[in-house]
């Protein structure tokens, strides 16, 4: 997982991303998740967040990787 603080849409957020890979501490690939366990990072996420006070429920959005 990889956090990112720039709030593109001005929502007083930021992002994670889920599926990348890094090296010496640095993002350099974005590798994706299996298809399989993506229900199974999205429900741990939110157990998460459930347990920040105050509540907080994230925006969560599934993106497929184009790849040429």
């Amino acid at each position: 997982m990889c956090a990112f603080a720039n709030d593109l849409d001005n929502w007083e957020g930021g992002y994670i991303v889920a599926g990348v890979e890094e090296e010496n501490g640095r993002t350099y690939l974005l590798k994706g998740v299996l298809a399989g366990k993506i229900d199974k990072y999205q429900k741990e996420t939110l157990k998460k967040c459930k347990l920040i006070r105050p509540a907080y429920m994230p925006i969560i959005c599934k993106r497929q990787a184009k790849y040429t």
